[in-house]
């Protein structure tokens, strides 16, 4: 049977009363078998708001060899 870990993380930071940026961070690894433990799928992101009504967002994925191999940038 399939088994996931997967962790992730963010933090806001407050730059003044109109503006923020958002960090984000998440790993991800397949548990299929022993030799799968190590190759880990990763996303990185980053949002920038104005007054909760504006935002942009960019992010890049990276996936393991033994995975799919897929990377990519989102904007």
């Amino acid at each position: 049977m399939p088994t996931n870990l997967k962790f992730g993380s963010g933090y806001e930071f407050l730059l003044d009363g109109s503006n923020s940026i958002t960090a984000n961070l998440e790993v991800n690894s397949l548990l299929l078998a022993d030799e799968d433990f190590g190759n880990f799928i990763y996303a990185l992101g980053a949002e920038y708001k104005y007054k909760n009504t504006f935002a942009l967002r960019t992010g890049y994925f990276h996936e393991g060899e033994t995975a799919g191999s897929s990377r990519y940038a989102t904007f």
